[in-house]
């Protein structure tokens, strides 16, 4: 309310540019007084060239797999891109001797190369390799019970929050080449999974709701003749 009475006091010789990422998340008061301009999110194309560029001017020892991992997870924000490649780098860097100043330049082979691995830790993210097990298990595993330990399991060792699983998990899903009454009965039961979970659901609850959707998915497919 203090933004606004600013705002209108002082708009014949002043013009305001508020950045944010929800609308809805602004006074309606702001937005009747602000004209509207929607940026999509970056192509992916576009977000390697100026990472690529900052790789090379700035001289990061990075894997090319982890370049990808950065592009994939940065989801169109060139912003986060940016920031992760910063804190990986950061991260890599030796620690200091005590009562040392840290060097102001480092040689590119004293540096740890930054992999994809360090990446999706930055970004507190699922490994590939734990969610293709996540897939898997539940894919080819009936028992419920055991689906569910491997997944408590690995929860618990790598430190995975049950939305960042599900979010991973849809990608997975969405590319098996699955009869049509499948793609929806996984879209809808996680989709509510997902929104149930958002609400302040439990996830231990919630984890058996998301193994319930995609074992009735598979059980689906088992009636039509179709494995993934």
């Amino acid at each position: 309310m203090a933004l606004r009475r600013i705002m209108e006091k002082y708009t014949p010789n002043t013009r305001f540019c508020i950045i944010a990422n929800y609308t809805h998340k602004l006074s309606p008061a702001l937005l009747s007084r602000c004209t509207r301009f929607r940026f999509s999110p970056l192509h992916a194309d576009a977000i390697r060239q100026i990472v690529d560029k900052v790789i090379a001017n700035e001289d990061v020892n990075i894997a090319p797999d982890a370049v990808d991992a950065l592009v994939k997870l940065s989801k169109g924000d060139m912003r986060r891109a940016l920031n992760v490649l910063q804190a990986c780098h950061a991260s890599t860097l030796p620690m200091p001797e005590p009562g040392k100043p840290p060097p102001a330049a480092l040689a590119r082979a004293d540096r740890e190369l930054i992999t994809s691995e360090i990446v999706h830790d930055c970004i507190a993210s699922p490994q590939p390799s734990d969610i293709a097990l996540v897939r898997d298990t539940l894919l080819g595993t009936s028992d419920v019970s055991s689906i569910l330990t491997t997944l408590q399991t690995l929860k618990n060792q790598k430190g995975l929050a049950l939305a960042d699983l599900l979010s991973a998990l849809s990608e997975e899903l969405a590319e098996l080449e699955v009869p049509s009454q499948t793609r929806v009965e996984w879209l809808r039961g996680l989709a509510e999974v997902e929104y149930r979970l958002a609400g302040g659901g439990s996830e231990s609850v919630q984890m058996g709701g998301m193994v319930g959707v995609v074992r009735q998915g598979v059980e689906l497919m088992d009636k039509t003749g179709m494995t993934a």
